[in-house]
């Protein structure tokens, strides 16, 4: 990664992206736009942190960040690789890659946003396999993580 062509940004700064991202997108949960740029922070600061972490290495591929994802808690590599499908259907036409997200929508439950989720309230989801899943609590989980890599480092 060359931080040259990024304005110099390092990790923290792409974490901060992702906080700032993630406010928004709580303010306004149905937002499609919000919620990919979310998504595309969340994933890609895996790239941003490991290049730090050895800034002697060449190059971070999606291998690389899949073995990071793989040694993460079970709940957790779900919410990464929602997070990189996402990203991927938002950057490219046709994705050849393995995924595991079916599909994607917008639930619209019966209940307003004044109503917080334990009704049945309007929402973006996922589903893969016969799970759905809440894009906002995949969301929060992935940002709880980095929380956790980035509050001994600022």
């Amino acid at each position: 990664m060359t931080p040259e062509i990024a304005f110099k940004l390092k990790a923290a700064d792409i974490y901060h992206f992702l906080k700032e991202s993630h406010e928004e997108f709580e303010a306004d949960k149905l937002n499609k736009k919000k919620a990919l740029i979310c998504a595309l922070l969340a994933y890609h600061l895996i790239e941003w942190h490991l290049w730090e972490i050895d800034p002697t290495r060449k190059k971070v591929n999606a291998a690389l960040c899949m073995d990071y994802i793989s040694n993460l808690e079970i709940e957790l590599q779900t919410s990464f690789k929602i997070m990189l499908d996402l990203g991927n259907g938002f950057k490219h036409d046709v994705l050849n890659c393995v995924k595991i997200i079916n599909e994607s929508n917008v639930h619209e439950g019966p209940f307003d946003k004044t109503f917080d989720h334990t009704f049945d309230t309007s929402c973006l989801v996922v589903k893969i396999e016969d799970t759905t899943y809440k894009v906002k609590f995949e969301l929060e989980k992935v940002v709880a993580y980095w929380d956790s890599v980035f509050a001994n480092k600022e």
